[in-house]
């Protein structure tokens, strides 16, 4: 299955500027690799189609950007250990490459269904500095006090500053989602060459995680 991603083209900063058909040298980790981490069937097809939308769209920020973003949501980066070692070995992505995909993903798809959206990488990022939650709202309401209809980033870095930059309930859903990936990656290592007591700790530790994301967030 292939990444949805925006229709709008995306143009790069020119004092930031796309990387995507020479990204930029990542420090190529020595063993980067999780022993014992394998995708399920359906996981490495579902990799494999956003690998092929990266292919595809090397002159498009967005869809790589969606699609980085995609395999960290999915957590499909894991039999190595961050997303930025996969992308590094994968794309010879630098970090800041990885970074700045990663965040731009981010907020485009927290935006995807707007009228408009955001066609450039400073955009993204001045974007990006709100709480997540809040992004469309700030974003349709520039776009409805734009006269011309376009939001420059010094716009949006104006009305950034009018608000909340972080709050006890965005604390709360951070640590919501990386209980969650851990659960899964629990899971996923439970009968994978693991003595009973290393596969009984694991069930263990899911079942704390599971109580713990029972409790409001």
């Amino acid at each position: 299955m292939s990444a949805q991603t925006p229709s709008t083209s995306f143009t790069p900063d020119t004092d930031c500027p796309d990387r995507c058909g020479s990204p930029g040298t990542a420090a190529l980790p020595a063993d980067d690799t999780v022993p014992d981490c394998h995708l399920t069937a359906e996981e490495h097809t579902r990799l494999t189609g956003y690998e092929q939308d990266i292919r595809r769209g090397l002159a498009a920020f967005s869809e790589i950007a969606t699609v980085v973003f995609q395999i960290y949501s999915d957590e499909l980066y894991r039999p190595h250990r961050s997303l930025a070692g996969y992308c590094a070995l994968k794309w010879n992505y630098s970090m800041s490459d990885t970074s700045r995909y990663k965040r731009a993903g981010e907020v485009l798809a927290e935006l995807a269904g707007t009228k408009t959206c955001p066609t450039t990488e400073s955009q993204c990022r001045e974007l990006a500095k709100l709480i997540p939650g809040t992004r469309r709202r700030v974003w349709e309401k520039l776009l409805e006090d734009s006269k011309d209809g376009k939001v420059t980033a010094a716009k949006i870095a104006d009305a950034v500053q009018h608000q909340p930059k972080s709050s006890s309930h965005a604390h709360k859903v951070s640590t919501h989602l990386t209980l969650s990936r851990l659960a899964k990656t629990s899971n996923s290592l439970g009968g994978r060459n693991v003595t009973p007591d290393v596969e009984q700790v694991l069930k263990e530790i899911v079942a704390l995680i599971n109580t713990a994301l029972q409790q409001p967030k």
